[in-house]
């Protein structure tokens, strides 16, 4: 049901966009969404006992790696979207942080599945910021 709702979601969204602000936004979202699940890898604990893919990930970023991807991702944001970037910045920010909180209170860590779903939750987010009155 979740992958059926995010997929209608995306098409709904990018459907209500002009042409120019549905190219802007199919390349600004993926930029979200990877710049800002780099939250839920830096200085995480892992939720599982055995070892999975996002082992590779959480818990590994170094500072240095963390803040290159951070700052590379909103550099790009505000040269593609200009001062409606700073808008994207500021939700993709609370998104991840928010959706952080919750995920670790639940389960008391991150696991690979919670990376993706951060990933497809702020892309999600973009989209329809894109087609909101802030746009």
């Amino acid at each position: 049901v979740g992958i059926i709702l995010l997929m209608l979601g995306r098409f709904i969204a990018i459907k209500e966009m002009p042409f120019d602000t549905a190219i802007v936004a199919i390349v600004l979202a993926p930029i979200i969404g990877r710049t800002f699940v780099t939250f839920l890898m830096y200085k995480r604990r892992y939720a599982r006992e055995t070892e999975g893919l996002g082992d590779l990930f959480i818990g590994v970023l170094e500072k240095k790696s963390f803040l290159i991807a951070l700052v590379m991702g909103c550099i790009l944001t505000l040269v593609i979207a200009k001062e409606r970037g700073i808008i994207l910045l500021i939700a993709g920010f609370g998104v991840s942080i928010l959706f952080r909180n919750y995920v670790e209170k639940k389960i008391d860590g991150v696991t690979g599945d919670i990376l993706g779903a951060s990933i497809e939750l702020n892309e999600l987010i973009a989209l329809l910021l894109f087609t909101s009155s802030l746009f």
